[in-house]
């Protein structure tokens, strides 16, 4: 099967000469968006190694691309579910996952096997990769293979797996027993010992036999943290309830809406154990209030606002029927605050994002002005009056907090949704195939049925910032424009 995910799945199926064709693949500059990724082009087979490929930009002159692809032979591996005593387990879930460590932390699984056991317990998958890095000496497992086994009424696993190097063999992963299940019981409260309501609440298993399959000298990935994770919600007590877990070492972690701070507890269960008042304390912190506005001064009731803190996490918390937010249990230091409208999945955005960087914790009286945003179009020709595809059209202002970068199609046409009353400079990248520079004409704007205005016109005077906050000795400054 060939299949290149988009916004609408492009999938087709070769033929007997292994030939295929895959209509409407869009690339890049058929996007239409900002920024938008390269698709990638994935194709398997049973008993194969699924193929991803990233495909790059077709040239104006050509119709069509072709993408010759080598399927590798997999490696098949079978193991049989049983319980305490040995008796099959029919119709447990077993999740297989090929996963990659990304280079700045986590991990992404590029393959993903679903599978339901037997009438005698017995699963099985093929198509395994053999050319993972799994165990590089002296260091910490980049890639490999997990496997997740999940049955009612008792424990889930997870389970690393150990590298092959040979497609040539079967490999029979033996028994897998699952452990009578431990539930755990306990309660999220605030600094003051009060019950939080609708708390984020992640309990994390670390089985004890995780990593029965492998060598003894080799480390835990972490990849199971991912795979073995569960999610609650508090209910209006602030209670919450693990149930199916395995014996072993048990993570949780609590957060709340709007609280940047988490707590993290450690316990230990058994097998069959119910543990029962694990307390769960939010710090308490500092805060960042203000409110969302339109450019017109209408607050934006259910806006969603951002707290970011370098990349390290964020708080989210949403605006009520005034347009006011407040983000609680920051730590101190300096934030982005970036205010945002909900939009309907598929349809472009009514209004676009407003941004402040380096704002103190304790701050109050922000004001985040969302715009409503309006379509500029242009075309990019050459020296001759012909259309230049492929190139990079970069959008920016000192004004706004971002810019906006988008490509033209193979006609030379390009589109971006830019914030109303603001004026950006537009400049035409040379194409990365080579070739000099293009002329932008008749580069405009247009919402609605109003007539269309020129992209450089001049922007109104902008409403007056927050007052200085009341921590700092320096206010919040908009956020530069950023390019690619």
């Amino acid at each position: 099967m060939v299949r290149v995910p988009t916004l609408v799945d492009g999938v087709c199926r070769t033929a007997e000469d292994g030939t295929y064709l895959l209509e409407l693949v869009p690339t890049r500059e058929m996007y239409g968006v900002q920024g938008g990724g390269m698709p990638v082009l994935y194709v398997s087979a049973p008993g194969r190694v699924t193929h991803e490929q990233r495909l790059e930009r077709l040239p104006p002159d050509t119709p069509a691309e072709t993408v010759d692809v080598a399927l590798k032979r997999g490696l098949a591996a079978r193991g049989r579910v049983v319980d305490g005593a040995r008796a099959p387990i029919e119709g447990a879930q077993v999740t297989l996952v090929t996963f990659a460590r990304r280079p700045g932390g986590g991990f992404a699984v590029f393959q993903r096997w679903q599978l339901r056991t037997g009438a005698e317990g017995w699963f099985e998958a093929d198509g395994l990769r053999t050319d993972l890095e799994r165990f590089p000496p002296g260091g910490t497992p980049t890639d490999g293979h997990a496997l997740h086994v999940f049955a009612e009424r008792w424990g889930q696993v997870v389970m690393e797996l150990p590298q092959w190097r040979s497609a040539d063999e079967r490999v029979d992963l033996g028994d897998i027993a699952l452990p009578e299940p431990a539930t755990l019981r306990g309660e999220v409260v605030d600094e003051l010992g009060r019950p939080v309501a609708g708390a984020d609440v992640g309990v994390v298993s670390r089985w004890e036999e995780r990593m029965r399959l492998c060598r003894p000298e080799d480390r835990p990935s972490g990849i199971g943290d991912g795979l073995a994770r569960t999610t609650l919600t508090t209910d209006d007590l602030g209670r919450f309830a693990a149930a199916g877990l395995p014996p072993g070492e048990v993570a949780v972690t609590a957060r709340c809406l709007g609280i940047h701070r988490r707590v993290e507890e450690t316990v230990t269960l058994s097998a069959g154990e119910e543990r029962r008042g694990l307390r769960l304390a939010l710090p308490g912190g500092e805060t960042i209030e203000g409110v969302v506005q339109t450019a017109d001064g209408e607050p934006v009731a259910g806006a969603l606002v951002y707290v970011r803190d370098g990349g390290r996490g964020g708080a989210s918390v949403e605006t009520d029927a005034d347009g006011r937010f407040r983000a609680e249990g920051l730590a101190e230091g300096r934030y982005l605050v970036l205010g945002s409208v909900k939009s309907v999945q598929g349809q472009p955005p009514t209004h676009l994002n407003d941004g402040l960087e380096d704002v103190p914790a304790g701050t109050s009286g922000l004001v985040l002005t969302v715009r409503r945003a309006v379509d500029a179009t242009g075309v990019v020709l050459g020296a001759g009056d012909e259309p230049v595809a492929g190139r990079h059209i970069e959008l920016s202002s000192s004004a706004y907090w971002r810019s906006f970068p988008v490509y033209t199609d193979e006609q030379g046409r390009f589109r971006a949704a830019l914030p109303e009353g603001i004026a950006f400079d537009l400049v035409v990248k040379p194409a990365s195939r080579g070739g000099g520079p293009g002329v932008v004409r008749g580069a405009r704007r247009r919402r609605g049925s109003r007539r269309a205005r020129s992209v450089t016109r001049v922007s109104p005077p902008r409403s007056p910032r927050a007052a200085a906050p009341r921590s700092a000795p320096r206010p919040p400054r908009r956020a530069p424009a950023r390019r690619s």
